[in-house]
């Protein structure tokens, strides 16, 4: 991720989304999930496969960290704020207690017991690195254990 001579082109954003949902389908059909999409997609000029990654990794914890017995909700929005594009990833999951946000970005921090969730904990991380290289900022909000939680990424929109 970030390396040099990796390739940017322009592209639908709806379509990295789209095909980050074509890979996670097996795990959204197994955890019979419900995902709600909305608002503006623009065209970008980013790298494709990084932004794709990008929606993999928070929709696949969106849909791996819920409760026992409970189908994920999600709902994904994406609007234009000025010269930027912002999108939410929003779930109804397990939540984070809001002094542990601060480590979510960090690699190999991991605030969930190996036993119950399978991962190692770069996730997060290569999430901030993808938005990071594209000269955004990421962040995330939770109001604690058992009330889900909001990733939010936003990207600058350059123009054609």
């Amino acid at each position: 991720m970030g390396r040099k001579g990796v390739a940017t082109t322009w592209f639908e954003s709806r379509e990295t989304l789209d095909e980050a949902l074509l890979f996670l389908h097996p795990a959204i059909i197994e955890a019979g999930a419900t995902i709600q999409i909305d608002g503006e997609w623009p065209r970008l000029y980013a790298n494709r496969d990084e932004l794709t990654r990008l929606f993999q990794n928070l929709i696949g914890n969106a849909v791996k960290y819920r409760a026992a017995g409970q189908a994920p909700e999600l709902a994904i929005v994406a609007e234009r704020v000025g010269n930027d594009w912002r999108v939410a990833v929003r779930d109804h999951g397990i939540g984070i207690a809001p002094g542990q946000i601060g480590r979510l970005f960090q690699v190999f921090q991991r605030l969930q017991a190996r036993t119950k969730y399978e991962g190692v904990g770069v996730g997060l991380a290569l999430c901030r690195k993808i938005v990071e290289h594209h000269g955004g900022r990421i962040w995330a909000e939770s109001a604690g254990g058992g009330e889900g939680c909001v990733f939010t990424f936003m990207l600058p929109i350059q123009s054609p």
